[in-house]
């Protein structure tokens, strides 16, 4: 998971460079970079829920040791 922080990051600034350079016109360009948007959302979410239920499985496991 530490790894896919840099691929987070990297595909999150490619689409802030996108947005940047758009015109007003290119409603096409807008579309795509909405579904990668999107993508890169999911993509959060899952990490995030991953890294949570790490957390979680650790404190359940230093907890649970005890018994």
């Amino acid at each position: 998971l530490e790894a896919e922080h840099v691929r987070i990051l990297e595909v999150v600034d490619g689409a802030v460079a996108r947005v940047r350079s758009l015109q007003a016109d290119e409603k096409q360009e807008a579309r795509e970079l909405n579904t990668q948007v999107q993508l890169i959302v999911a993509t959060i979410r899952r990490h995030e829920a991953e890294e949570d239920e790490i957390l979680v499985q650790a404190h359940w496991d230093e907890v649970g040791v005890g018994d």
